[in-house]
């Protein structure tokens, strides 16, 4: 009894000791938070424009991504590479006039479906670093670039692709320059570009963004070929900036603020301009506060020109102020908001992942993306009638990686799968993980018979990568062809996966096409 009762109270004593060394934990985090209030809400405001710019550079990524298979897809074709080389060689304004009438017939309706996705600018230029074709204004052609359009310049001289923000005649955007040759001929290059208002409305669209562009107003009287403004209204914080039209009305206050909260961020500006990197203030409107936030635009000669203003909530940077007056009442409620705190960030950071456009593990496109290009792909299939094929790729018996090596062996395979992928398909094809370990294959205008050679050669190839495990990989293959108008993306993505399980009935590491079925 004597000892049972001695447990019982060196028990107690250390519930106590161990609730009272808890407390002072907390006292003690409550004083330093306290003491490090302001840099915490430093560390917050750079993790904010940390996420900021990730998610800008991850819609401009896709959007040259994008670019780039658009390019290589319709016009870096031998038919428009014929078309370009009798425009240049033999030099004359017939060949040229005629040469503008053909891309016009051959690629306008491409022009049409691509400005569906964004995409406004369509733009010829000549070896020579001159206007060739303008899908906007075609009516537009012989102007000089070279000194007025570094991006093409740079083209045209490297013969290498160039993408960035540049200021233009007509507009500004991001642009997508790629160079193109035939037989060691230069045949200039052509442009895809995308308006400011792009990334302004996916920002929203994606991320429930409050933005503007805002352009420096020393950078355009740089500009030597602009003699006005027409396009252009002052930005009513500063006017040392300015606003396109076409985006203006998307403003960010709805009532007048403070000339308080003016001179405060113009103050800012000031200081931070010249950095060139991003920076924040915390601002009050509407007897609020709130995160106004600005991401430096350079330009493709590396110039910080314009700034993504962004408008941000203050209520993660309140909640954390708040949740240090907690930590002197009660363990438990800390305990409470920490758990909705960690709920709300690992749900958030959930949606944003499913909202980006690549995979993490992989790099390469996920589902969601897929099937955006899909869609895409399916515009071309009724504009053209162009066929396209698709590959489901699954890896034989990957649980039992997983279970034998482990998740991380499993991740590793995971990602030398897609790079093997990616190294043996053609830059115009996609590729993608469609989930788990399945892999989905986009092949523009290749019929099932260049597909199922495709997805042969990837099988070997496979076959024959060490992964660096103690065990062969190998995958299965379902091979379709989109053929019909009434086959929706969808359902031909689901044949190719019914041909995937064929082919696993049928022993795993072979490929399997409709005729399997």
């Amino acid at each position: 009894m004597t000892k049972i009762g001695h447990r019982s109270s060196s028990g107690s004593r250390l519930r106590f000791g161990m609730l009272l060394t808890m407390n002072i934990l907390v006292i003690c985090s409550f004083c330093v938070a306290l003491l490090n209030q302001r840099r915490s809400r430093d560390i917050m405001i750079l993790q904010n424009n940390q996420r900021l710019d990730s998610q800008i550079k991850g819609i401009l990524d896709v959007y040259g991504d994008t670019a780039k298979m658009l390019f290589d897809i319709k016009v870096n074709t031998p038919k428009i590479k014929n078309i370009l080389q009798r425009a240049y060689y033999p030099d004359s304004p017939e060949g040229k006039n005629l040469a503008r009438e053909e891309l016009l017939s051959n690629l306008d309706d491409f022009y049409q479906t691509i400005g569906k996705y964004h995409f406004q600018q369509f733009h010829f230029h000549s070896p020579e670093n001159t206007s060739f074709l303008r899908f906007l204004l075609p009516e537009k052609y012989g102007d000089d670039l070279s000194r007025i359009r570094y991006s093409v310049n740079k083209a045209n001289t490297f013969g290498i692709p160039i993408a960035g923000f540049e200021e233009g005649r007509f507009f500004n955007g991001y642009r997508f320059v790629f160079p193109i040759n035939q037989d060691s001929l230069d045949l200039g290059s052509v442009e895809l570009s995308i308006p400011m208002k792009t990334l302004i409305d996916q920002l929203e669209q994606l991320y429930d963004i409050q933005a503007q562009f805002i352009m420096e107003n020393e950078s355009m009287e740089r500009d030597i070929w602009r003699n006005d403004y027409d396009n252009y209204s002052l930005w009513d914080v500063d006017p040392r900036f300015v606003l396109e039209d076409e985006i203006t009305e998307q403003s960010l206050f709805e009532h007048e603020i403070s000339k308080k909260t003016y001179e405060q961020l113009q103050q800012s500006i000031t200081e931070n301009q010249s950095s060139g990197t991003s920076f924040s203030e915390i601002i009050k409107i509407y007897g609020e506060k709130a995160i106004a936030s600005f991401m430096p635009i350079n330009n493709i000669m590396g110039e910080t020109v314009g700034w993504v203003f962004i408008l941000g909530d203050y209520s993660d940077i309140a909640l954390q102020n708040k949740r240090f007056l907690g930590f002197i009442f009660l363990l438990s409620l800390l305990y409470f908001i920490l758990l909705l705190f960690t709920i709300y960030y690992r749900s958030s950071q959930k949606k944003l992942e499913k909202l980006a456009s690549l995979d993490n593990l992989t790099g390469v496109f996920n589902r969601s993306m897929l099937f955006q290009l899909l869609h895409m792909q399916e515009e071309f299939f009724k504009r053209y009638d162009t066929s396209y094929s698709v590959i489901m790729i699954d890896i034989d018996y990957f649980k039992r990686v997983n279970d034998d090596f482990g998740h991380q062996a499993g991740d590793r395979v995971l990602s030398m799968m897609s790079e093997v992928l990616k190294t043996q398909i053609r830059s115009s094809d996609i590729v993608g993980r469609y989930g788990g370990e399945e892999f989905l294959i986009i092949l523009p205008e290749i019929d099932q018979n260049g597909a199922f050679q495709v997805a042969e050669k990837l099988r070997e190839m496979v076959e024959q990568t060490d992964f660096s495990i103690d065990r062969s990989v190998t995958i299965s293959c379902g091979v379709a062809q989109k053929k019909s108008p009434e086959v929706s993306p969808e359902e031909l993505v689901n044949q190719a996966d019914r041909l995937l399980y064929q082919a696993k009935n049928q022993g795993r590491n072979r490929v399997c096409f409709e005729e399997d079925l």
